[in-house]
């Protein structure tokens, strides 16, 4: 009998990798969504691809990137969340 699972697995990673979008389909939804054009302005969208495993398995990010504003904001140690006191 065949192993029916691994044949599952490896069919249904293709096809979600087939469902992607491209980095200029989020960015095309992102400009396109409604949203107010002076809010979306303060966004920038990066995005690249890593390759993981020779030779063709890319990993293809996308982040979205709040703008710096007039100030800097404080800087932080590595890790270290901002987190709101509670009285």
């Amino acid at each position: 009998m065949i192993p029916v699972i691994p044949f599952v697995l490896v069919f249904d990673g293709f096809i979600s990798a087939l469902r992607t979008r491209t980095p200029d389909e989020v960015e095309h939804l992102l400009r396109t969504c409604g949203a107010d054009r002076s809010s979306v302005a303060e966004w920038e969208i990066r995005s690249g691809k890593v390759l993981f495993l020779q030779p063709f398995g890319y990993l293809h990010w996308i982040v979205g990137l709040k703008k710096q504003s007039g100030k800097a904001p404080a800087a932080r140690k590595a890790g270290q969340r901002k987190t709101a006191r509670r009285n």
